[in-house]
């Protein structure tokens, strides 16, 4: 897929959701479908549980995986990095295959790391770019162009799979 056509994709998922007309209004978050088994005597202390922390002892609240790969994302996830540093949480970026490939930054650069010097920072590449033969760098690579303290893989293969240009592999 060429770097226009990358762009432009990215370019509609922020349309989808900025556009009031096209944002979807009546989405189940899903939890219908969950039930949760009895358990009269869990034998834990609730006291001990903390889900507020990773396992690397960072806080768990974070800005999740936002926008990434075309020009207008860089206004965007510059003020997400501003916001992610002043509450104190932990800015994640959206998919970098666009800017990694096209080798046109789109603003996900260590630009991010200087407007977020103390919070983690976390790339984010798709798992069916780690399938390419150059899966190992362009994971290597995104954690690089951010100065990342880790990486998130993300998975969307029904997303993938309804869109026009999506990854079918």
């Amino acid at each position: 897929m060429s770097d226009i056509a990358l762009s432009r994709r990215k370019d509609d998922h922020l349309d989808i959701v900025l556009n009031r007309r096209t944002a979807p209004v009546t989405v189940a978050p899903g939890w219908e479908c969950i039930r949760f088994e009895h358990c009269a005597l869990p034998e834990l202390d609730l006291t001990q549980i903390d889900l507020a922390r990773l396992a690397a002892g960072q806080d768990l609240a974070l800005v999740s995986s936002m926008t990434g790969g075309m020009p207008r994302a860089e206004a965007i996830n510059r003020h997400l990095s501003e916001t992610a540093q002043a509450l104190g949480i932990a800015m994640c970026v959206g998919s970098q295959r666009v800017s990694l490939q096209s080798r046109n930054s789109q603003g996900l650069t260590r630009a991010l790391r200087r407007l977020a010097t103390d919070i983690p920072s976390l790339a984010n590449i798709g798992a069916a770019q780690l399938r390419e033969a150059d899966g190992l760098d362009l994971a290597r690579g995104a954690v690089d162009a951010l100065e990342a303290n880790g990486l998130i893989v993300h998975l969307n293969p029904v997303q993938e799979a309804v869109q026009p240009e999506g990854d079918r592999d």
